[in-house]
């Protein structure tokens, strides 16, 4: 008998390999029944002519048909092995789903990802290396499905690297996964508006985190109860005090005597001088702007007037006032402050700055710049609040009037040989960096809207009373100040009177600051307005090089020389 099972053996084998189709049926299942009661021998490792992964096929049994898939087979025969051994608690169920060669692309792919979340529900297994796996350690068959899979949807490879969302039927599912040995934590379930938090509830004001997160100390920033300065009445209340008094209400006995030189002197006739537009432009005028002007009313023949400008000024004066007008006609709709001020505040102070007026007899110019971007430095020069209701101030300004000092006489105050008192930094002046060495004499501070331009010329100026208190340089020269309510300029004189020791509270500074004014510089509305505008401001850079100027150069300049 067994030499029979031997000679029987030795025909398969050979019937096998000259076997190039497939038997008839009834050959085949005769060949079967013996193979499955044949002992199994070596497997062959056998390249097919597609280039495909090696797959494991018996010598002893028949080629397979054309409509065979040995992925499926094999993933069927996985899920009763398993179905038929009990399952640990440490090794969760590897279900693979059954993908056949008539589905569509459709339906393979979501066969693919059902498979791949169902081996995504087991518990994370980092290899060696620390790269994120989701999936216990898998056979060759399996590790060969899941890397069809994980080509065939990109969301597999979002897998590989620590986790993925669950499945839609469960869409706030904990993450499943780490990456590099470190677990990552469930996504927080979602409100209606797309944050972190209870579903359907906002997070209430006072949990705010910017109000709960610590906050670096600064000038500006008291208790959360404080406000700031609307008013400018509510400066009265701020170190040092800081009042508005109209021209005469004041006595003239108690008002400084620079102040009064300063208003007799220049002020006094510009301001009230009708007789601000050159005669030589009166037929350019009547021709620019008769239709714009005879809604406004024409110009005046008292208003105009003589050796005003220079005849080679004129050109450019007229032109300046034409653009002023037709600009403020454009924004006055727009009410943009930055806009406002570089359209037509800008071109006024540039005009300015060009005139042979705005130079002294010692060739001496001076500089009209914006600085909009400035703050009051260091803050301690700041006026601060006597009580809690108010924070303490710290305000810019848009323009101001200086001199132009030489490169030399800059150089000497940057490396001067005595020290500055203030801390903070070498400044002749409350401001550091680029305007820390120029000779402020006047400022302007333009407003469009409902604010009062007031309140931050005064936080200002108060600031430079206290840097000249502070570095010993002269208290007694006012500052001319001018605010702008859109079209209309309006003159101030800023000045500081000395309090009394009988009269000090305690905490305040031993002088306070007045505001003398106001008094109508003219408006951007018409040509007149303008003329008179420039006409002012001649009066002011006059004062600044033959009063501010001597003043400056004995207690200020002559202390670093």
């Amino acid at each position: 008998m067994d030499s029979l099972e031997q000679h029987h053996n030795t025909n398969l084998f050979a019937h096998l390999r000259n076997t190039t189709s497939t038997p008839p049926p009834s050959s085949s299942n005769i060949i079967t029944a013996w193979a499955d009661q044949l002992p199994t021998p070596p497997q062959a490792q056998i390249r097919s002519a597609t280039s495909k992964p090696l797959v494991a096929i018996s010598a002893n049994r028949q080629r397979p048909p054309p409509d065979h898939n040995p992925k499926a087979s094999a993933a069927n025969k996985s899920l009763k092995r398993r179905a038929r051994s009990p399952l640990r608690q440490d090794q969760p169920s590897k279900r693979t789903a059954v993908v056949s060669p008539e589905d569509t692309q459709t339906q393979r792919r979501s066969a693919r990802l059902a498979s791949l979340r169902a081996k995504m529900s087991a518990p994370n297994h980092s290899n060696q290396r620390g790269r994120a796996t989701i999936y216990p350690t898998l056979d060759s068959t399996q590790e060969e499905e899941m890397e069809v899979a994980s080509t065939a949807h990109p969301m597999a490879t979002r897998a590989r690297t620590g986790a993925m969302r669950g499945p839609p039927s469960t869409p706030n599912r904990p993450i499943v996964g780490s990456f590099n040995n470190h677990p990552i934590p469930p996504l927080p379930p979602t409100t209606p508006s797309g944050r972190s938090g209870s579903p359907g509830k906002s997070r209430p004001k006072s949990q705010s985190p910017s109000k709960d997160r610590p906050r670096s100390p600064s000038k500006t920033d008291t208790t959360s109860s404080s406000k700031d300065i609307i008013k400018k009445e509510q400066l009265a209340q701020m170190s040092p005090s800081t009042t508005f008094n109209r021209i005469g209400e004041v006595k003239d006995e108690s008002v400084p005597k620079a102040v009064t030189h300063l208003w007799n002197k220049y002020m006094k006739s510009a301001l009230y001088q009708d007789e601000v537009v050159p005669d030589e432009l009166k037929a350019q005028l009547e021709e620019k702007f008769n239709t714009p002007m005879k809604t406004k009313g024409p110009i005046s023949k008292y208003s105009y007037a003589t050796k005003l400008y220079k005849v080679t000024e004129m050109p450019g004066v007229l032109e300046t006032v034409g653009d002023v007008v037709e600009q403020a006609s454009v924004q006055r709709d727009i009410s943009h402050e930055p806009s406002w001020v570089s359209d037509i505040v800008t071109p006024i102070m540039t005009r300015l700055r060009k005139l042979e007026s705005s130079v002294s007899s010692n060739g001496r110019g001076i500089e009209a710049t914006n600085i909009s971007s400035v703050l009051i430095a260091p803050p301690e020069l700041c006026p601060t609040s006597l009580v809690d209701d108010f924070k303490d101030a710290n305000k810019k300004v848009d323009y101001m009037l200086a001199l132009n000092l030489t490169d030399k006489e800059t150089r000497v105050l940057m490396t001067a040989p005595k020290r500055y008192r203030v801390a903070g930094g070498a400044s002749i002046n409350h401001t550091q960096h680029w305007t820390a060495f120029k000779a402020m004499f006047s400022y302007t501070e333009v407003k469009v809207d409902a604010r009062d331009p007031l309140i931050q010329l005064a936080v200002w100026i108060c600031a430079e009373f206290e840097k000249r208190s502070l570095e010993g340089y002269g208290l007694d020269l006012p500052i001319p100040a001018i605010a702008t309510y859109g079209d209309h300029w309006k003159f101030w004189i800023a000045y500081m009177v000395k309090t009394p020791a009988k009269d000090q509270k305690l905490g305040e500074k031993p002088y306070s600051v007045q505001f003398l004014g106001p008094v109508g510089m003219g408006s951007t509305e018409n040509a007149m307005g303008v003329f008179k505008i420039m006409h002012v401001l001649k009066a002011i850079v006059r004062w600044g090089l033959e009063v501010y100027e001597p003043q400056f150069m004995k207690h200020v300049f002559a202390r670093y020389k």
